[in-house]
């Protein structure tokens, strides 16, 4: 990536939150797939501690809101949904942000530091080949924690099998050689190591527990991208 094009990526992204906003939308699945009666259990929760954290002259406001929506709801019209504002502005910009910045620190760990956007593919690659080889429930968990336009373009693109499989880290990296680096096993396994570095670096826990399904000869593919591949046996 050009020094003009990084700055322009770093403008563009600067008073960006898409972390705090992915958590938002995963809020308000999880609360979606809820019965109706939870639902209102979780509202008459929420809804007074929110009312009452708010200074004094918010909170008609706040309740002024609320109301418009219910009565908006009552005559026909179209709900207001979190998970879908702004669609196509600021809203769908920010996911898509948070999808360039994980592609994007990927992409700082490759010698030849490809453009951010050209790398969805390979990397869904890594990820489809680590599905296949640590348990559906680790997957699912490792899933939920990644940037939400990755994720769903992962769900539309899964794993060929959902069980874990005996593969060591030779067989791997051979595998993504072959579906994303045409057959260049060293530039799978750097690929490779730059994926999973930076699943640690970003998604922390749930990458350790998939590291902990792995045997010993993944270690190098957690490490240092100059770290040496493993040698096929």
């Amino acid at each position: 990536m050009e020094d003009d094009e990084r700055r322009a990526v770093a403008d563009e992204l600067r008073g960006w939150e898409p972390e705090g906003l992915e958590t938002a939308d995963e809020v308000a699945e999880d609360l979606m797939e809820l019965p109706l009666g939870a639902q209102f259990g979780v509202l008459r929760t929420v809804v007074p501690r929110i009312l009452g954290a708010l200074p004094i002259e918010q909170r008609e406001g706040f309740l002024r809101v609320l109301r418009d929506e219910i009565e908006r709801v009552a005559v026909g019209e179209d709900a207001y949904d979190l998970r879908n504002a702004g669609r196509g502005g600021a809203h769908w910009a920010r996911r898509e942000a948070s999808l360039y910045q994980f592609l994007g620190a990927v992409s700082q760990k490759l010698s030849d530091h490809p453009a951010a956007g050209t790398l969805l593919e390979p990397v869904t690659a890594v990820l489809r080949t680590l599905g296949s080889r640590i348990t559906e429930d680790e997957f699912d968990n490792l899933l939920a924690q990644l940037p939400r336009n990755l994720r769903e373009h992962l769900e539309d693109n899964p794993p060929p099998i959902t069980r874990p499989r005996a593969m060591d880290a030779a067989a791997f990296v051979a595998r993504v050689a072959e579906e994303a680096c045409n057959g260049d096993r060293d530039g799978a396994f750097e690929l490779c190591a730059a994926v999973l570095r930076t699943l640690t670096e970003r998604i922390g826990n749930a990458a350790v527990k998939a590291r902990r399904q792995l045997p010993i000869d993944y270690l190098p593919l957690f490490q240092e991208v100059h770290a040496p591949p493993p040698a096929p046996r």
